[in-house]
This record gives C-alpha cells, structure tokens and sequence, in this order.
C-alpha cells in the first residue's frame, strides 16, 4: 500500500467513524470546538512559530504569548482559554529557561541557558497538541560549529512542524515535519560527531494536549505508518507533562523546563521515511484503547 493511498484512506475512515465526537470535559474548563461542537467545517492551516527567548521574563509574560496565539484561532475554541494551573503553576517568574543552545551543545551549567527556550517550540505552537523532541542532543561537536551558527534561531537543533492542519468538524489535525530536509541541513553544517548519523528516535511531547482538556494519550502503531515504539504500551495512559523551575540544568537557582519523563512517550522511532505517528487523545480515562478517542492528532514525516 502506498503512503498517499494509506493516508486517503485513513482519513475517510476517520471522517466516518468520528464524525460528531463531543467529549466531556473533566476538570479542566477548556476545549477545542470539535466534532458536533465545531463552529468551522473547512480545515484551518495554523501559523507555525519560531523558537523565541522566554529567560528573565513572567509566567504570565510566556502565557501572554501563548494567549495571543491561540486567539488567532477563535473558530477552534469551544469558549474562552485560561491556562490550566496544574500545567503552568510552577512556572517561575524572572527565572531563565533550558535553551536549545543549551540543551543541545553545552549541556548542564551556566550554558545551559543559552539560545531561544527550548519549550518555545510548543508553548508558541499550541494547536500542535502533540509535539515530537527528537534525541538529537548528543550529535553535535561543538568545536565545529561557528559562533554565528550557535546564535542562529534556524540552526537545525530541533525538528519543527513545517504545516498545522486542524479538521475540527471530523477530530483530528495533523502537523507535518520535513525530516529529510532536515537531515540534509544538519549534514551541511558539518558540525556532527558522526558525519552518516540519521537521528530518528524521538519522545512525544503532549501538555498542549493536556492544555485543552485531554488527560490520556496511546500510539496507536497499527494505525502508524513506519513509526514504533520501542516502550510498547498498550493502554491508555495519563499524560503528566507540565512545566516547573528544577535544577536539571545545573543553573543556580534553577531553569524552567518540562517535566516528568514518561517512559510510555519516551522511545518511538521513525524506521524509515515517509512515516506517520498516530496519536489518540481522550478527555476522560477510557476504558481501554478501544474506545472511540476524542481526538486524533497525527504527525506525518517526510
């Protein structure tokens, strides 16, 4: 079965089976405006965001961005959005934050701040309700990489989504990362430890899911296309990923960054490219893996 032909067909059959979800809410007031919920019918294409510097700034500064974000996109939402606290609540205001820089090349200490915040790339990106951090962070050399590379914002430490598709009417949207663009950009830098490295591992990143109201994630590998996950799990599971000021960093006095790790999230991989992740989301704990999800988010890799 082609690629082109496999994702037809699975969104027709997406289309049909969850035309009309409406989920309740649980403890958390907000939520997309999906299914019989949804106030648009035509597929929205959302803006994708840069990496931004969130050190030194307010909690509610970082939500302030957040926010005007998400209000491009008022069709989507069900009512209005307030940040959910026990993902935001330990945010610490005029703290510094993990840097991709930082993340990336230097690692613990006092570097680790250094670059655009890390979390940036899905705290400004919010309708990607499942993000992906590739295990990037272990291939550079920074003795080969020039000053003016490290203070670039497109030096390719990071996969990001090229598009952002919502469906609200049929549940599900879908954001698309050029992967083999990507591999061709950090080849040219000539900064890796191994020139043939092909980095495709990688861990799902979901609070912005979380954020708006859904409480459990599952890769669904079946309905993947060439991705795995080397943690199988095969139920439902509560997605925990917040953001706090912890000392992982090694900065005195803490950064901000996501936490816990999930190990259930943690260790999927791309066996080989075009791939598809498919990802169920859910409102409240589902029985099992079987009940209808709330919403799909897909991430195709090209």
């Amino acid at each position: 079965m082609s690629f082109r032909f496999a994702t037809s067909l699975f969104l027709m059959v997406v289309a049909n089976l969850w035309q009309g979800c409406n989920a309740q809410a649980g403890d958390n007031p907000n939520a997309l405006a999906v299914g019989k919920s949804a106030k648009i019918q035509t597929p929205v294409d959302i803006q994708t965001n840069p990496v931004a510097n969130f050190n030194w700034k307010t909690r509610e500064e970082v939500l302030n961005m957040r926010k005007k974000e998400i209000y491009k996109y008022p069709q989507l939402l069900l009512n209005t959005y307030t940040p959910y606290p026990p993902i935001w609540g330990a945010v610490e205001d005029n703290r510094p934050w993990w840097g991709t820089t930082g993340t990336c090349i230097w690692g613990e200490g006092q570097k680790s701040i250094e670059g655009p915040a890390e979390e940036s790339r899905y705290i400004l990106n919010p309708f990607m309700l499942v993000g992906v951090n590739p295990a990037t962070l272990s291939i550079w050399n920074p003795s080969r990489i020039r000053k003016d590379e490290l203070n670039d914002p497109k030096f390719p430490y990071f996969w990001y989504p090229e598009s952002i598709r919502f469906e609200a009417a049929k549940s599900f949207a879908t954001a698309t990362f050029n992967i083999s663009q990507y591999l061709a950009d950090i080849r040219k830098t000539g900064a890796l430890n191994q020139p043939n490295i092909m980095p495709n591992q990688f861990s799902l990143v979901a609070y912005n899911a979380r954020d708006f109201g859904y409480g459990y994630i599952w890769l669904n590998e079946a309905r993947s296309i060439n991705v795995s996950n080397d943690n199988r799990f095969t139920e439902p599971t509560t997605i925990r990923q917040m953001l706090h000021c912890g000392g992982t960093c090694g900065y005195e006095g803490g950064c901000n960054n996501m936490s816990p790790f999930m190990k259930e999230i943690d260790r999927c991989r791309i066996n080989k490219l075009p791939a598809r992740a498919c990802v169920y989301l859910w409102r409240d704990e589902p029985q099992n893996v079987a009940k209808r999800p709330d919403f799909i988010f897909l991430l195709d890799f090209k």
